[in-house]
């Protein structure tokens, strides 16, 4: 994180939340796509030293709440695989180091 914030200073990876810079033209160096990953599991960081398989797969089991748009029926949970919802976004260039 601390050297993140330090390459963030030096104008190396780009501010903000996403893996490019404002021009939208400039992708930082460490961002790239893995293509032997699945879709939208296949970014990759290499400041970090991970993809975004690797971060869904530390993430393990999330709890989910399903809301209805029927108010008769009830509002309910239940255990999803991280890597079934996506949750690391580097695929879509968005942060992970910062």
């Amino acid at each position: 994180m601390i050297k993140a914030l330090c390459l963030i200073a030096l104008g190396i990876i780009p501010r903000g939340y996403y893996c490019h810079f404002s021009d939208m033209k400039k992708v930082c160096r460490y961002w790239s796509l893995n293509d032997n990953l699945p879709y939208q599991e296949n970014g990759y960081c290499s400041l970090m030293g991970k993809s975004d398989w690797d971060i869904n797969e530390e993430s393990g089991m999330i709890e989910v709440t399903h809301f209805s748009h029927n108010p008769h029926r009830e509002t309910h949970k239940s255990m999803e695989s991280a890597h079934e919802l996506t949750v690391s976004l580097l695929w879509d260039k968005c942060k992970g180091c910062h």
